[in-house]
């Protein structure tokens, strides 16, 4: 057998002789031999050596921690705890106000944008309304202000109509300019 599988037969057999002395109620009355005896004996000496080994290390580290930590003042290492939990409290109500802030936020931003949704269909609205408005929305008639070569001052009544179209546009913008001048005039006299 490989040293594995000796190695393995061996601590096998070591257990085994182990049940085996653990079991009797008096270690004298064990059947060993010589052989198995000092085979036990070795491998309880490995398992004595590894323990001694792992009890060296850990109190090799616990010099290291006394060391490291012997000037350590623990009351002032408790207050930094304390302080540090107090700090951890006030950025967990921060962090907790910050969503609800968002939270508030997040409806308010909702909110704007179906009410700019609303203002542009509002604004559409009032476009095709204005657009409407000022459309021709009959045929398109036409005033001439000439004669058309043939000068009959009586009957002529796509002129005269067109004159009357005229006199009644010139007549708005003097009403229009009177109405301004009348305002900037009420405004001048105000000062």
């Amino acid at each position: 057998p490989s040293d594995g599988e000796a190695a393995s037969l061996v601590a096998g057999q070591s257990c085994n002789l182990m049940e085996l002395i653990c079991d009797a109620e008096v270690p004298s009355q064990a059947p060993i031999c010589k052989e198995c005896s000092d085979e036990l004996l070795v491998g309880m000496d490995q398992q004595l050596k590894l323990l001694e080994d792992d009890c060296a290390t850990y109190r090799q580290l616990i010099d290291m921690l006394k060391d490291k930590y012997s000037n350590a003042d623990v009351a002032s290492l408790k207050q930094t705890l304390r302080n540090l939990q107090d700090e951890e409290r006030a950025l967990k109500a921060q962090y907790d106000q910050l969503v609800a802030e968002e939270s508030r936020l997040d409806a308010e931003l909702v909110e704007k944008k179906a009410q700019l949704e609303e203002k542009t269909e509002e604004e559409a609205s009032r476009w095709r309304q204005f657009r409407d408005n000022h459309s021709v929305t009959g045929e398109e008639v036409k005033y001439p202000l000439y004669a058309s070569g043939s000068w009959k001052p009586f009957g002529n009544n796509n002129m005269d109509s067109g004159i009357m179209a005229y006199l009644q546009c010139f007549e708005e913008l003097r009403a229009a300019l009177q109405a301004s001048n009348s305002v900037k005039s009420g405004l001048l006299a105000a000062k």
